[in-house]
């Protein structure tokens, strides 16, 4: 049985090219929203020899009871598996072991189906749907539809004249943090287990900001942080946002930050001409939100459960 291996930043020079090759739209095809999670949902990973090249696996699972949940194995230099072979090389990693394929698109969805009949539940996973916009529109916001975010932020310019925008960097990160606490606490997080997770996921997501090779924006009115997001290149034309907090006291915040941030994005990479914004995690505020930016698209990911002790 092969050994994996928890993850470390150190281990991102060596898996970047696999995930950057594979050149897909969904956030877990970035480094960061894994390691970000990997202390909540144990990610680990490992690396397998093949003909090709080495290949690589991530699993996890968040409590020992589960079964553990697969990615599709990665090759580095983008090859795509079919389905025969992806679940075969997963099988060999969990003999006899119940597990899941997780992030699948709807393409190996259909083709697990077809190779697997009645083998696989497979079924898609709306609350883990990232929400996709042309950067453009995030910074123009046309159109009747998105008046409101329009008017929202002209309200917080006039409400908060003296805002101020930074980069975020070593310099600024202790207040980001403290921030980060604040809104936790106001958002009720000692009675919220998903919120109290997020907020170890963004501690650790900042303790390596560097290390992550992340850009950030923060907003400050009234001398003080009141909204802040951090975000990378995904691919070849899709950037990603990782987190974006705001005071929803201060009127038009997160709307502020939202369009800062696109712009920031479309200067420093014009060739970037998508942002993922990831998905809702099924919490019905925040799906209500992305959806009121009108994505261009959605990307849809499905999991397909096997269990061998139940198949014929």
């Amino acid at each position: 049985m092969r050994e994996f291996s928890p993850l470390s930043v150190t281990d991102r020079s060596f898996i970047i090219p696999f995930l950057k090759n594979a050149n897909k739209q969904s956030s877990e095809f970035s480094f960061t929203a894994l390691y970000m999670w990997a202390g909540i949902y144990n990610t680990t990973h490992v690396t397998v020899p093949s003909a090709s090249g080495p290949l690589l696996i991530f699993r996890s699972r968040k409590e020992e009871s589960d079964p553990y949940a697969y990615l599709y194995p990665l090759a580095e230099n983008g090859e795509e598996f079919s389905a025969d072979e992806a679940v075969q090389i997963i099988a060999d990693l969990s003999p006899g072991e119940p597990f899941s394929l997780w992030g699948l698109s709807e393409q190996q969805a259909g083709e697990l189906r077809k190779a697997f009949p009645g083998q696989f539940d497979i079924s898609p996973v709306r609350s883990s749907f990232d929400y996709l916009y042309p950067t453009s529109q995030l910074v123009l916001l046309g159109g009747k539809k998105l008046q409101p975010k329009r008017n929202l932020i002209s309200s917080f310019k006039r409400l908060y004249p003296d805002f101020l925008t930074e980069n975020i960097t070593a310099d600024n990160i202790a207040e980001c943090l403290k921030m980060n606490d604040e809104w936790c606490v106001k958002m009720g997080c000692r009675h919220n287990a998903a919120l109290s997770e997020e907020k170890c996921a963004v501690h650790r997501t900042f303790y390596h900001f560097q290390g992550l090779e992340l850009e950030g924006l923060l907003l400050r009115a009234e001398g003080r942080i009141v909204a802040f997001t951090v975000g990378e290149p995904l691919n070849s034309d899709t950037y990603i946002v990782h987190i974006e907090k705001a005071f929803p006291e201060y009127k038009g915040s997160y709307q502020a930050i939202n369009q800062l941030f696109a712009e920031y994005v479309q200067e420093k990479h014009p060739d970037l001409i998508y942002i993922n914004r990831e998905d809702d995690a099924g919490d019905e505020g925040l799906r209500k939100a992305k959806l009121s930016y009108q994505p261009v698209s959605m990307v849809e990911k499905y999991a397909g459960f096997f269990n061998p002790l139940t198949r014929p």
